[in-house]
């Protein structure tokens, strides 16, 4: 009986486990970085770096570098911009949280807002700077609130896998 259990255990979290298909480098050129992205994630190149979407939607994150602090600020103004206009997010600026968090073995800050979007609901916007030998790492993401939870260990895998390229 103990067999079929651990059996069993081992089959669901086999199956609750994401695949990790393939590293992809930020930016494609001249990568500052990698980042270890889900099969299913399908990366897309942009100009500075990679996006990545969950397969439902739910989750969307730029890793995006940047040279410097000047950089860093026009990317943020473009990125609002997509999500605000192309999107219809609405950031909630009293709802800022600055936070410290650790990216790939790396101190990061951490702005985060809550936002809403008309088609997709309740929803958080943020922004990680994570310093690297060369410049800086931008990730932006806008995860929506209803069906966030099943993505947090797929995020955190991504996250967890940023490796500054020497």
């Amino acid at each position: 009986m103990k067999f079929k259990i651990v059996l069993v255990s081992l089959f669901l979290s086999l199956v609750a486990s994401v695949a990790f298909g393939g590293t992809v480098n930020v930016p494609n050129k001249r990568p500052l970085v990698t980042v270890n992205v889900p099969d299913a994630w399908e990366p897309e190149v942009t100009a500075k770096g990679v996006a990545i979407e969950s397969p439902d939607q739910i989750a969307t994150l730029f890793f995006e570098a940047v040279a410097s602090e000047k950089g860093m600020n026009a990317l943020i103004e473009e990125n609002i911009e997509w999500l605000t206009t192309d999107q219809g997010v609405k950031i909630i600026p009293a709802s800022k949280k600055d936070l410290q968090i650790v990216v790939g073995g790396i101190k990061s800050s951490l702005l985060e807002y809550e936002a809403n979007n008309k088609e997709y609901g309740p929803s958080k916007v943020g922004f990680i700077f994570t310093p690297v030998d060369k410049g800086l790492l931008v990730i932006t993401y806008w995860i929506v609130n209803k069906g966030a939870q099943k993505h947090e260990a797929t995020i955190s895998k991504i996250f967890a896998s940023v490796k500054q390229v020497q």
